[in-house]
């Protein structure tokens, strides 16, 4: 009902509820919690169709429904993404990003037919248009305030953060180096306090932290 608008049901649940998302024809309602819980719901009557299908570890942060309904995709706090189908329950496919916190993603979304994730490290990953393996591709910048930036002779510039990132940029696109790249899977050690100086000697990157 709305506005506000609002999803009722008389199910109750134990744990806290991340997200609830209609499936692209309205039939169906999904809801996902902190419980690693997936349940399933009429999309009219919100009478529960099915409860804790999927085999998720961990609080299931957010989910969405496949283009065709028959399955969600579901990011959880353990850093896995998982594809479970509707039907059956079970898992269609899971990718592993890694158990730190900054690899975690913490909102999905279709769009133009692609699966896009947005990780608490600030990095928008792109995953195609199935997730058959870990994201394809991913852009990233900074999450706090810039403290130190270097421009080399060929145009690529350096900037760090109040949060130890630092990001390379060319032609407007920022990579991260020498912290970590979830599309990459590298997990390299980072500054732990501010960015203060950052230099390129001998073809080196050389960071300064407080």
């Amino acid at each position: 009902k709305g506005p506000p608008f609002q999803f009722e049901s008389g199910e109750k649940l134990k744990n806290f509820v991340s997200t609830v998302r209609y499936s692209p024809d309205a039939s169906k309602v999904a809801a996902v919690t902190s419980g690693s819980q997936i349940i399933l719901f009429d999309g009219k009557t919100h009478d529960v169709l099915k409860k804790n299908i999927g085999d998720q570890q961990g609080a299931i942060l957010d989910c969405v429904w496949s283009k065709d309904g028959k399955s969600v995709v579901t990011a959880s706090s353990n850093g896995t993404i998982h594809v479970t189908d509707v039907e059956s329950g079970k898992t269609l496919n899971q990718v592993s990003l890694g158990s730190q916190k900054h690899q975690m993603v913490q909102g999905l979304i279709h769009l133009n037919d692609e699966l896009l994730g947005i990780t608490q490290g600030g990095d928008l990953l792109n995953f195609g248009k199935t997730l058959s393996k870990g994201p394809q591709s991913s852009e990233c910048g900074h999450q706090s305030s810039i403290t130190a930036m270097f421009v080399t002779a060929d145009g690529i510039v350096y900037t760090g953060d109040t949060d130890g990132i630092v990001v390379s940029w060319t032609n407007g696109k920022g990579s991260r180096c020498g912290s970590y790249d979830v599309s990459k899977d590298d997990s390299r050690k980072r500054h732990t306090g501010t960015v203060v100086g950052l230099a390129v000697a001998n073809g080196t990157l050389v960071t300064v932290g407080s």
